[in-house]
């Protein structure tokens, strides 16, 4: 996730939208801005933040991982 991205996010989160983290995202491009990781925890810390869905969210996922497999290949 970049920096922009993560902070919308976070922007989101402390305004009270739940969010679901399964893992913590990795700053993406090559220079590193140290501000990331603090943002990062913050987010982590706040109430309506965590890694398992249904802590945050009363509702089946809006957007699943979708299995495919392939059926009678060969």
């Amino acid at each position: 996730m970049d920096v922009r991205a993560l902070k919308k996010v976070l922007a989101f989160a402390k305004e009270g939208l739940p969010v679901c983290l399964k893992r913590l995202p990795k700053q993406s491009g090559f220079m590193k801005l140290p501000e990331y990781e603090r943002m990062l925890n913050e987010l982590a810390a706040l109430r309506n933040v965590s890694q398992k869905f249904e802590q945050v969210v009363q509702h089946p996922p809006l957007i699943q991982e979708i299995v495919y497999q392939n059926i009678g290949a060969g």
